[in-house]
């Protein structure tokens, strides 16, 4: 049914309640609480958003139509013909392509070859995380955070170690900034960063 397109469509509010859901299950993988930054949680665990999986999905879709010899020319047709008069379905297919640099119309024609979708799958996923990056770094709440990013997201080494669960949480927690030390609340009284010493 092509179901991978469908979320390309699907209203704000719904992608939402997914997205809240997606992120509840991610926590419980980290065994953290609500409070727990968003950004940390995805930089830590290295899963993209609900959003970036969408795109991931649709494309993969879209290039596997283009790929199968036998139904090629219906589909792609079929693809073309969608594509070629306004509608939301095909406003969210030349914006999808555009985001990933594809011309759409010269990638909905039935003789056209598609790139190879590693290579596109890999440039969304470092898009997604250079935008975590770039939040993690400029959010005063998340600052110890920031001490522990390297040039790679996760997941993190120390998830494979055989840890027991309270201890593996405590080391998430403090990693993930919450906890009260003077590095953190010190914002709540106005401390200036270099006078945060416990």
């Amino acid at each position: 049914y092509g179901v991978e397109v469908w979320g390309l469509v699907a209203r704000k509010g719904d992608l939402r309640k997914l997205e809240r859901f997606h992120v509840s299950c991610l926590r419980r993988i980290l065994m953290v609480g609500p409070g727990f930054p968003v950004a940390a949680v995805y930089w830590l665990l290295g899963f993209t958003d609900i959003d970036t999986l969408i795109k991931q999905r649709t494309i993969k879709f879209l290039i596997s139509i283009k790929q199968k010899k036998e139904d090629q020319p219906i589909f792609s047709r079929t693809l073309q013909h969608i594509t070629s008069f306004p509608n939301k379905v095909a406003t969210a297919l030349r914006n999808l392509c555009m985001g990933v640099e594809i011309n759409p119309e010269t990638f909905f024609h039935f003789l056209y070859q598609p790139p190879d979708f590693f290579r596109i799958k890999k440039e969304l996923n470092s898009s997604f995380f250079e935008k975590i990056k770039n939040s993690i770094d400029g959010n005063r709440k998340v600052k110890f955070l920031s001490l522990f990013l390297s040039e790679n997201h996760g997941p993190f080494p120390f998830f494979e170690l055989n840890l027991h669960y309270t201890m593996r949480r405590s080391v998430i927690n403090f990693i993930g900034g919450c906890h009260h030390l003077r590095v953190e609340v010190g914002r709540w009284h106005r401390v200036p960063g270099p006078a945060r010493v416990c």
